[in-house]
């Protein structure tokens, strides 16, 4: 597990596109867990854990773009 303490915003600017106020508020509400870990009194990145968030959003968007292009096409043949 990769971990970069948000402590280190040089090395956070670098994986992370989020502001460290958004990923405190989103620790704060509980909204994805799996991001942030608190470890020795630091909280963390879980690199791991956000690739894998950026992954499933690539996912769902190319999935949306495959409908969208079926849908298309079947209006394109019915015209």
């Amino acid at each position: 597990m990769r971990l970069i303490p948000l402590s280190d915003r040089e090395r956070l600017k670098e994986i992370c596109p989020f502001s460290l106020k958004t990923l405190y508020k989103w620790r704060s509400l509980g909204m994805y867990p799996e991001l942030t870990v608190k470890v020795a009194g630091k909280v963390c990145l879980c690199v791991d854990a956000f690739e894998k968030m950026i992954e499933e959003g690539f996912k769902k968007q190319r999935e949306r773009a495959e409908k969208l292009e079926a849908i298309r096409e079947e209006l394109k043949n019915v015209g």
